[in-house]
């Protein structure tokens, strides 16, 4: 996962300049788009997964396909990544499941001992200017 977040794999197409403002808009708390129901029809930029105790995903949907980082939320605004998957390999649904589960559970594994951060809304579990895409904007 880090030769691809940190320039190594030039051959994959990650990273792209793309993937790097996002990480930062997502640090910095300044305006990105979050899915607590896990709707990828809105294409938010990070993704509370469904059926799976508090996992979540970074999507970088640029270049297309994108790319998936897999990880939990150990606090509010910090992110744990596990796995980082080009959105090829995880094809249907089922197997995009199976990948994350895998995910978490190296999570688990490594970071024994260690509970999840849970929330109720996008505010608990990120700092800064995150927007809900299951909301309708108030405006």
């Amino acid at each position: 996962m880090l030769e691809h977040l940190g320039g190594r794999r030039r051959d994959t197409g990650f990273p792209d300049f793309r993937a790097d403002a996002l990480n930062a808009r997502i640090i910095q708390g300044c305006d990105f788009t979050v899915s607590l129901l896990g709707d990828s029809s809105k294409e938010p930029e990070v993704e509370k997964l469904e059926n799976l105790h508090e996992a979540w995903a970074i999507c970088y949907r640029t270049p297309r396909p994108g790319w998936r980082l897999f990880g939990r939320l150990y606090g509010q605004g910090t992110f744990v990544a596990s796995d980082l998957k080009d959105r090829h390999e995880l094809g249907g649904r089922e197997n995009y499941n199976r990948i994350a589960a895998a995910a978490m559970a190296d999570l688990d594994g490594a970071l024994a001992g260690m509970r999840p951060h849970t929330g109720t809304s996008e505010k608990d579990y990120f700092l800064g200017l995150a927007r809900n895409v299951d909301k309708p904007a108030i405006f």
